[in-house]
């Protein structure tokens, strides 16, 4: 698979590899060229990206807290007769 984009009106397309190099070779003066897989991720596709997490003083507490409370939880016991 190849990812070509038409330089006059910006449109993106995956195609596999013949198809692709016949586009690009043969109706290269219509403005199809080879760019690469990240353009189709990002503006097909659309952004994945993971989040970023920000450390602060404030989430430490609260894990602190959370870790806490769960210890703190009884449990019930039965008796066997």
């Amino acid at each position: 698979m190849k990812t070509i984009r038409n330089t006059k009106t910006g449109e993106i397309k995956r195609l596999n590899d013949k198809e692709a190099h016949k586009t690009v070779t043969l109706q290269g003066y219509l403005g199809w060229s080879y760019v690469p897989k990240e353009m189709w991720k990002n503006e097909v596709r659309g952004p994945v990206g993971k989040k970023e997490q920000t450390k602060t003083n404030n989430t430490k507490n609260e894990t602190d807290t959370t870790t806490r409370k769960t210890s703190n939880v009884k449990t019930k016991k039965t008796s066997s007769r």
